[in-house]
C-alpha cells in the first residue's frame, strides 16, 4: 500500500474540486460540525465554537502530515468555499482497507455532487492508496448515504439484528 499524502492530492471532477482544508475554512467546518441536520446520523459531539472548528482542522492536518488519514474539502470548481467533505480514515495497512466518511451541506444535497466525489475518490483509494477494500459505516436510517454508496457499487457487508447497533457496514472490494 502507498499511504503517503505528500504532496497533497488535489482531485477534480467535471463540476468539483477536492482540496486541502485551511484555517480559512473554519466557518464552513463550524457549520458542517454543528448543523443538526448534517449530524443527525453521526455520533459526534456538535461543534460549539469557531475555535473548536479550527482545532478540528488542525487535527485533520496533523493526521494528513502523519499519513494517518486524509480529508478533502469539496468545492464547486472556481469557488473557494467548501460545501462538504470526504475522507479516508481508519486506514489499516495490514488489512489493505480504509473507511470513508462524507457529507454535503443541505443546500447542495440531491444534485449528484457526492456521487461525483465518490467516483474520483474511490479511484484514488484503489489505484493510488492500493486499498483492496473500502468500507462505509452509516446509520441504518441514513438512506441518502446508503443510496450513494450502493450507486457506487458498495454492498451491505453484514446484516444487523433488529436490537443491534443502528449502524450498518457497507463495503466495496477492489475491482479485478
Amino acid at each position: 500500500m502507498n499511504i503517503n499524502f505528500t504532496p497533497f492530492p488535489k482531485l477534480t471532477t467535471e463540476r468539483l474540486e477536492l482540496r486541502r482544508l485551511t484555517l480559512a475554512d473554519d466557518n464552513e467546518i463550524y457549520f458542517q460540525r454543528s448543523d443538526k441536520s448534517m449530524n443527525q446520523f453521526v455520533d459526534n459531539k456538535l461543534c460549539e465554537s469557531i475555535e473548536e472548528a479550527r482545532a478540528w482542522i488542525e487535527m485533520i492536518e496533523k493526521n494528513i502530515v502523519n499519513n494517518e488519514s486524509i480529508f478533502w474539502g469539496v468545492c464547486i470548481k472556481g469557488e473557494e468555499k467548501i460545501m462538504g467533505g470526504f475522507c479516508f480514515w481508519n486506514i489499516s495497512v495490514e488489512e489493505e482497507k480504509g473507511e470513508i466518511g462524507f457529507g454535503i451541506f443541505p443546500a447542495h444535497q440531491g444534485k449528484g455532487f457526492m456521487n461525483e466525489v465518490l467516483q474520483v475518490a474511490l479511484k484514488y483509494g484503489f489505484d493510488v492508496l492500493a486499498f483492496k477494500r473500502i468500507e462505509g459505516y452509516t446509520h441504518h436510517q441514513n438512506m441518502a448515504s446508503i443510496r450513494v454508496m450502493e450507486k457506487n457499487g458498495f454492498r451491505l457487508k453484514e446484516e444487523q439484528p433488529e436490537d443491534a447497533d443502528p449502524y450498518v457496514v457497507y463495503e466495496l472490494l477492489k475491482p479485478i
